[in-house]
């Protein structure tokens, strides 16, 4: 495996434990706690580094653009449309540390030439 540098740690040659031991875990303890494992192995600046993805200039990077459709899909929304949820939702961006969500049109990219 592979080593992926991030700001100041080495990601993925050390060991993460992750627990989901808590009884009635709930949606937002949920998200809590996947963001935490995410930010651990440093899986945002993993696919900045790691993935090329033909795109406009924009506001968000590439990584912060993968990162939320990771997080729609681990939340089962399966719909560009449905991750307005997630933009509005001022609880998951304090959870997740984001200031703001990609508008859906962020996901389209970039029309083919």
């Amino acid at each position: 495996m592979s080593r992926i540098n991030t700001k100041d740690r080495v990601v993925n040659n050390a060991e993460v434990e992750t627990q989901f031991s808590a009884k009635n875990l709930t949606t937002v303890g949920g998200v809590g706690l996947f963001h935490k494992f995410v930010k651990k192995l440093g899986v945002e600046e993993a696919l900045e580094q790691r993935i090329e993805l033909p795109r406009r200039e924009g506001k968000y990077k590439k990584g912060r653009v993968l990162i939320s459709l990771i997080y729609a899909l681990v939340l089962d929304l399966n719909r560009l449309s449905d991750t307005v949820l997630l933009r509005l939702d001022d609880v998951f961006h304090k959870i997740v540390d984001f200031s703001d969500y990609p508008h859906q049109s962020t996901f389209r990219g970039s029309p083919s030439p």
